[in-house]
């Protein structure tokens, strides 16, 4: 039964009034002349033209002296605190309230609001407008103020003429060799956040040259000299006295302690390896000292690096049979200018067993099923395998989609999946194919490039996968899945991974059922990417590249994702040498005519860009662009392998439509209509999904959004069985808009998600003869398709 719009509207209206009269009732506990502040706001106005006014306005927002008042769900926070402060025998619930939305109140305070004005121009005047001026205006209706600050930076100062100098012959040089890296030039702005970034700069290059004491504060403060015709700008790096020089240190002796432990510190076996001493309570020695020191970058002897002391901890944290490591200088008594450094490992468990469990659900309307999805795995974890820090991992994942009606068979699908990964801390390259292709050189540069080939021998670890996996769709068909890979993984930075499988190989064979045989036999689009084949990749397989951004000043944070996969290349090229030596015209392929597995030759690449602007700490706008190709190549492959195909629908993508339910194209799919013991499968070989979605926080640990999809997937040929399905120039108008609204759920570690979808506007021309769903709002909020999942859709 669908609501109507008066119903909606009452709804809106009665919380609404709520708020209101929630505020006014809270107007009774102010005193004569009292009001509360209810909004801050800054505006910007200048003459002249502000480069960065949109990051200004946002750091003089952060400088206000009174916050102003916060509401949950537009009742103002203060009431609650009302509501609750006054009773000393208050209930749990009573405190619970109190604590989780109650505040206390907001009054406006002129005075603050003053000084405010002063913290303003002190900013502006350190982001070198040095004339600004800031007045606020108040303004009080129904005892609620609003307070606008209205900032003129005037002329911004510049530097015409940058001097940065030492007296320290030594230091000066490394000034002059690292100049052109410096954030304060000639031309530049005199701002306070490019000289703290100066500063930065000069002590960490200082640090990396040997120069371990020195700090920041050891860099003055920048003087100007405005009495000639130019703005001269003085910044001089200083010694710790007038006496003394800042000393470069060598590194001296390095202990490791393989196994430390704060309550047994006895150790009773060393060994020395290239000048570094390790040191174990006793034998068997947990890790071999050659596995540790391949992930320590300093040595006895050279000079003091602060980015060597940083990459070794890093590189050491990565060990995973270590649950801390820290390194230790201490500056040597005996010799000059030198520091020794303890190193300590603490163990973490060898070995331990986890799993975890998931549950989804979806309705598919037309064919009146109600399912409902449960997964579940268990993990094995052993973190020193063969004592070199190799760690081993062994899950057994299964799901089954269950359909509540029961009007069909009681399990929709079910699927199993058994992986093992084990994980070697550094770099193997038996067949040494990185490293000749790194001999190769672009001018200064090698093939692969410069910062990668350092990645991959200092950043990375070694990774072999082998899996198996099955699913069973009832009805329609299973597939049995075998899939083995070596390659690395590599993490130069916290938030920067690089994924590549140098070598793979993953065997597919489906068994298909008559039902789904029948669709098979009138459609060669999907016949041909459903047999037994055999992907392949003996010198690259596939990469994928991750990097996230966390939200700068702005409020803006984005992230990217991309990859390529590519199967049959050493085989085609095999095959075309064969047929040109031999004269003959053979397709290589496994087993014979009544059994055959064919090698698939395809490339897919895949890209997915998101983007979010985050409105304070609990509201934010987030969008997603996502897009795919994937097609065969070469004489002997028809289609992509249909397990390599692009589909939409479903709870990450768009979510008024169930998994593969879309596309391809303006194709309309009548079976799962016509009959309901068919689910959708469709897929194609081009991707487009596109999301944007609101995230707000309501109370407590409840979140809500507000969202819009639209996405759709295409062949790249003509599918004669499903006209429309191709991509061409009319593309845009199939693509399918679905809107929606979710609860979210923060357990802190994750999320719980429960999204309804609703269909906007369909890819083919519905009866009507439009593309727009006619009762697309009236549906509204009854009628949506629900998607439950863990942790947000992007």
């Amino acid at each position: 039964m669908q609501l109507p719009f008066h119903v909606h509207f009452k709804a809106v209206l009665g919380i609404f009034c709520l708020a209101t009269l929630c505020s006014c009732s809270a107007k009774k506990y102010l005193s004569e002349g009292e009001s509360y502040l209810f909004r801050n706001s800054v505006r910007i106005k200048s003459d002249q033209k502000i480069e960065d006014a949109s990051e200004l306005k946002l750091d003089l927002e952060n400088l206000y002296k009174q916050k102003e008042t916060e509401s949950v769900i537009g009742i103002p926070k203060h009431w609650f605190y009302y509501k609750t402060r006054q009773n000393p025998d208050s209930s749990s619930f009573s405190r619970w309230i109190r604590k989780n939305f109650g505040a206390p109140p907001v009054i406006y305070d002129k005075q603050l609001a003053e000084q405010t004005t002063g913290v303003m121009e002190r900013y502006l005047g350190q982001r070198g407008y040095r004339s600004s001026e800031v007045i606020f205006d108040a303004k009080t209706l129904n005892r609620e103020t609003s307070v606008t600050y209205t900032a003129d930076p005037g002329p911004r100062m510049v530097i015409d003429k940058m001097v940065l100098f030492s007296r320290d012959p030594e230091i000066q040089e490394v000034l002059n060799e690292t100049a052109d890296e410096s954030f304060l030039k000639d031309g530049s702005p005199l701002d306070i956040r490019l000289f703290n970034l100066e500063r930065t700069r000069i002590s960490r290059t200082l640090q990396n040259r040997g120069y371990a004491f020195f700090y920041e504060n050891y860099i003055s403060n920048i003087e100007m000299d405005t009495s000639g015709a130019a703005n001269r700008a003085v910044m001089e790096v200083l010694n710790p006295t007038d006496s003394t020089r800042h000393q470069v240190y060598q590194n001296g002796h390095i202990t490791v302690f393989i196994d430390y432990s704060l309550t047994d510190t006895t150790a009773t076996i060393d060994t020395v390896i290239d000048g570094v001493t390790f040191i174990s309570p006793g034998l068997p020695l947990l890790v071999q000292p050659r596995v540790i020191l391949s992930h320590i970058f300093i040595r006895p002897g050279e000079q003091y690096s602060k980015s060597l002391i940083n990459q070794t901890t890093r590189q050491l944290g990565k060990l995973e049979i270590y649950k801390f490591a820290s390194i230790k200088p201490v500056i040597d008594t005996s010799r000059a200018h030198t520091l020794n450094y303890q190193i300590y490992l603490t163990r973490n468990k060898k070995s331990s067993i986890g799993g975890d469990g998931e549950i989804n659900y979806s309705t598919i309307a037309a064919a009146r099923r109600n399912l409902v999805g449960i997964a579940g795995n268990v993990s094995y974890r052993h973190r020193n395998l063969f004592r070199g820090a190799e760690n081993f991992s062994s899950s057994v994942e299964g799901g089954a989609e269950i359909n509540l009606t029961r009007q069909v068979d009681f399990f929709n699908s079910t699927n199993i999946t058994f992986t093992n990964v084990l994980d070697i801390p550094g770099y193997i390259d038996p067949v040494r194919f990185y490293d000749r292709l790194s001999s190769i050189r672009i001018g200064k540069n090698n093939i692969l490039g410069n910062n990668f080939n350092r990645w991959l021998k200092e950043e990375s670890s070694s990774t072999v996968t082998v899996g198996l996996s099955f699913f069973d769709l009832v009805n329609f068909y299973r597939y049995f899945s075998f899939n083995s890979a070596i390659g690395y993984d590599i993490q130069p930075e916290p938030n920067k991974r690089i994924q590549i499988n140098q070598f793979g190989f993953n065997y597919f064979n489906p068994e298909i059922r008559q039902q789904f045989q029948t669709i098979l036999d009138n459609n060669q689009f999907l016949a041909e990417s459903f047999g037994k084949q055999l992907f392949t990749g003996f010198l690259f397989r596939d990469y994928s590249y991750t990097l996230n951004r966390q939200p700068n000043r702005s409020g803006w944070a984005w992230g990217i994702n991309h990859g390529l996969e590519i199967s049959g290349a050493e085989i085609l090229f095999a095959n075309q040498i064969y047929n040109l030596i031999s004269s003959d015209d053979v397709v290589f392929q496994l087993g014979g005519k009544q059994d055959t597995t064919e090698f698939s030759q395809f490339l897919k690449f895949e890209l997915q860009y998101t983007i979010r602007k985050e409105f304070g700490p609990n509201a934010s706008l987030a969008f997603k662009f996502h897009t795919g190709l994937a097609f065969p190549y070469g004489p002997y492959s028809r289609q992509v392998p249909y397990v390599k195909q692009f589909f939409v629908g479903g709870a990450l993508s768009n979510r008024a439509w169930i998994i593969r339910e879309l596309g391809p194209g303006g194709y309309e799919d009548p079976n799962p209509v016509i009959n309901p013991r068919n689910p959708f499968y469709q897929s194609g070989d081009i991707l487009l999904d596109l999301s944007l979605e609101y995230r707000f926080k309501l109370f407590w640990r409840f979140h809500s959004a507000l969202f819009l999809d639209a996405a759709n997937v295409w062949t790249l040929k003509e599918d004669p069985e499903r006209p429309d399905a191709n991509f061409t120039g009319n593309f845009i108008d199939q693509i399918a808009l679905g809107y929606g609204f979710g609860f979210r759920i923060d357990f802190t570690y994750f999320f719980l998600r429960l999204d309804f979808g609703y269909k906007l506007r369909s890819p083919y021309p519905l009866e009507n003869g439009s593309h727009w769903y006619p009762d697309a709002f009236s549906q509204f909020p009854r009628n949506g398709n629900p998607n439950f999942a863990v942790n947000y859709p992007f």
